[in-house]
């Protein structure tokens, strides 16, 4: 039997997303959860970067698989960064792709592709079960 981990797969149009650099946060607790969902001003910018608190960095496997063993019951958010050769088809540089944010730079970088990151929604984990957050860019 193994612990429970926050666990997920990265796929881009069908491919696992290999490349990756994979982060989680924590959230101190619900409010700050909403902070991060919400409008936010400078007073609510400044309380959200006190109550968020970075808690490491993992990159996915070969199949675009990734892990985060060792962590408490709590509020995460889960982020990646990663680059894609093709300009995305979507005509903002910011969109969503299920409980996915994804945002792109709309210009290439130094090794001719575009920056990319997808940032889920905050979830609660409970420390007794695995909890999921697959990531599927299908455009």
């Amino acid at each position: 039997m193994h612990s429970p981990v926050i666990r997920g797969t990265l796929r881009d149009k069908g491919k696992p997303i290999v490349d990756a650099e994979v982060y989680l946060q924590s959230l101190e607790d619900e409010h700050c959860a909403k902070l991060f969902t919400g409008k936010i001003d400078l007073k609510k910018q400044q309380e959200l970067r006190q109550c968020t608190h970075d808690l490491g960095s993992t990159h996915p496997d070969e199949q675009g698989k990734y892990e985060f063993d060792e962590t408490k019951a709590g509020w995460y958010v889960v982020h990646f960064l990663w680059s894609i050769a093709d300009k995305p088809s979507h005509p903002m540089t910011s969109f969503k792709e299920g409980d996915w944010l994804v945002q792109y730079a709309g210009w290439k970088d130094s090794t001719g592709k575009y920056d990319t990151m997808a940032q889920c929604q905050p979830f609660y984990y409970s420390g007794k079960e695995d909890a999921a957050r697959d990531f599927e860019k299908k455009h």
